[in-house]
């Protein structure tokens, strides 16, 4: 399986109408909370330790709304790798935009790796809304 940065971004697009209808068929503006996942009992490699102490510290990422092209930016890794997989959970619909969790794992790997597969955009799965 392929996976480009670009491809990346548009699995992502595709997984919003199933994690809010509602909030897309308004077509409103989407914006992002980045939510790291840390898996106590899988393998983390060196790569994974780098994106994690480097990219996604409290302090990049911590109460700052992303939209689309800066997740694609932050979540894309080195030699072309992804996180493993990513939950799409809707928290709120404002008047301007309508804003999403995404809870990522901190395990980057190769496309062939992802899970998620059967959504047909991986490494994205919707959930419902845990409020």
């Amino acid at each position: 399986m392929q996976l480009t940065k670009q491809q990346f971004h548009q699995n992502l697009l595709a997984t919003l109408p199933e994690a809010a209808p509602v909030a897309h068929a308004l077509q409103k503006e989407c914006k992002f909370l980045i939510a790291p996942v840390y898996e106590p009992a899988a393998k983390y490699t060196s790569a994974d330790d780098y994106v994690r102490l480097s990219l996604l510290t409290t302090d990049n990422i911590a109460a700052r709304l992303f939209d689309a092209e800066a997740v694609t930016t932050l979540l894309t890794g080195p030699n072309s790798s992804y996180p493993l997989w990513i939950e799409v959970v809707p928290k709120e619909t404002q008047e301007a935009y309508c804003l999403f969790e995404l809870r990522t794992s901190m395990r980057f790997r190769k496309p062939s790796e992802l899970r998620n597969r059967e959504t047909g955009h991986p490494p994205f799965k919707a959930l419902a809304s845990a409020t």
